[in-house]
């Protein structure tokens, strides 16, 4: 039995010695297997990198294009709205102006309206006064008329009676004098005393 063990540990040693060599010849191919992998690696972890870096800058660059363009649209929409709205504000001030323009000559015109309403009524109770005054005043001259047609009519008969007057007067004084001419030529003594 002794001899058994013997042999069979010298059978587990010649296999450990077995693995011991055939484990350090694995460990080199293992070893070298492994700075291989090593490399590998690295090597693909750099590809993967690149790829990751411009696959990043291309995102990148993609989203702020996309927000740069958001932005500018965002800005043409505030300026569009901004022109709108001064635009809009320019005609509701424009709106307002005419409305209160409107307003203040409808002020005016009711102010010049009235005005003219107060003229026209002292205009209409000045022509009233002035109406009564010359209808007064026609009925005075109606009676001057009148009256002097009553005096042009006494005047023309006195003027015939004065005329008529007068010419009896000149035929009394000329028959007086044809009766002094004849009273004269029958008394002589009236004559001296008239030549002296």
């Amino acid at each position: 039995m002794r001899d058994a063990a013997i042999i069979l540990q010298q059978y587990i040693r010649g296999t450990k010695t077995i693995h011991k060599t055939v484990s350090a010849a694995n460990l080199k191919q293992g070893w070298g297997a492994l700075v291989i992998q090593r490399y590998w690696r690295g090597y693909r972890m750099a590809q993967i990198y690149q790829v990751v870096r411009l696959a990043t800058i291309t995102i990148q660059a993609y989203t702020r294009g996309w927000m740069a363009r958001k932005r500018y649209r965002k800005m043409v929409k505030e300026q569009k709205a901004l022109i709108l709205q001064k635009y809009t504000r320019a005609w509701l001030a424009r709106r307002r102006f005419q409305t209160m323009r409107r307003l203040v000559i409808n002020v005016q015109l009711s102010y010049r309206v009235q005005q003219l309403r107060k003229k026209v009524e002292e205009q209409n109770k000045e022509n009233r006064g002035l109406m009564e005054r010359l209808s007064s005043l026609a009925n005075i001259h109606a009676q001057t008329m009148d009256k002097l047609q009553g005096l042009e009519a006494q005047l023309v008969k006195s003027t015939n009676q004065k005329a008529s007057v007068e010419a009896r007067e000149k035929k009394t004084k000329e028959d007086a004098s044809l009766v002094s001419l004849e009273v004269d030529a029958r008394n002589p003594w009236l004559q001296i005393v008239s030549t002296v």
